[in-house]
């Protein structure tokens, strides 16, 4: 009987322990508390950065609200704007904070509908680039309100969030290489110059199965080859060629984002994996 207490007894400790990690790690979310909360125009930010970064951020925000509008100007789609539509955002004071209430251990920063999740740094050469990245995925769904597949709506938010601005002017074809992934570009996509050659060892990922969301390598160990190759793709068919694809690509958004409709509307994957390739080598 009192051994049977003593591993009672154990197993009690070992349960309480697991379940303070637990508790410490995952109940962020349940009460997580903000010091200031910020309106601007579409946005509320619930943040425990100060006030004045905060409004900064918040003006920035607005500029990539505009930026992503403009970007469908040419198209039938209608983005609706509205003092009833807000965006919300909940910022943290340091990246410990962030950590602790992420349910993604690596991430940087998060969209789960209703908040961007993000935190600042002010003392990096580019202190935004997280939040213009959440913003994206929110403005898709909230304002576009498509469920896109996970390469077009990774590499939307990286050609938003990589990219220069300049006098309140987003500058596309200018590379900010202090954000993500953009800093990654020389340490993990390592290229031979031989594309099937770098298909067979994983240094580039099959084109087709980045358009079914297929993981041929495994995402967690490879997550910032992945995000290289989104951003890039994306990249490519705004700009590269001069613009050719950027119609079909609009065009895609809208579909119902089958393979047949990429092909379609933008054309053969084989082909435009060799020109995407190519297309690389103007990434300095």
């Amino acid at each position: 009987m009192k051994k049977i207490y003593k591993q009672n007894l154990r197993y009690l400790f070992y349960m309480t322990i697991l379940f303070s990690i637990f508790f410490y790690r995952y109940s962020g979310s349940w009460y997580w508390t903000f010091k200031h909360k910020v309106k601007y125009h579409n946005f509320i930010a619930y943040s425990n950065d100060t006030s004045e970064n905060t409004q900064k951020l918040l003006v920035e925000a607005n500029l990539v609200l505009n930026e992503y509008v403009n970007f469908y100007k040419d198209t039938n789609i209608e983005l609706k704007l509205n003092d009833q539509l807000l965006f919300h955002m909940k910022i943290y004071e340091t990246q410990e904070e962030f950590k602790r209430y992420s349910p993604v251990y690596w991430a940087e920063g998060y969209y789960q509908e209703p908040y961007s999740n993000f935190y600042l740094e002010f003392d990096t050469p580019n202190p935004y680039h997280g939040m213009r990245h959440e913003v994206i995925h929110q403005f898709n769904t909230e304002l576009m309100k498509r469920t896109m597949p996970v390469w077009l709506n990774e590499g939307m938010a990286c050609y938003f969030s990589t990219c220069m601005i300049l006098n309140g002017k987003f500058e596309f074809d200018k590379i900010d290489y202090n954000s993500y992934p953009a800093w990654w570009l020389k340490l993990s996509f390592l290229r031979s110059g031989n594309l099937e050659a770098d298909k067979k060892t994983y240094k580039v990922i099959p084109l087709i199965a980045l358009l079914q969301d297929q993981e041929p390598i495994n995402i967690t160990r490879n997550v910032n080859l992945y995000y290289l190759h989104w951003w890039t793709f994306f990249h490519f068919l705004v700009d590269g060629k001069n613009g050719k694809y950027k119609q079909g690509l609009l065009k895609f958004i809208q579909s119902e984002h089958e393979l047949k409709d990429f092909k379609k509307l933008i054309g053969e994957p084989i082909q435009l994996e060799k020109e995407w390739y190519e297309y690389l080598k103007t990434f300095k």
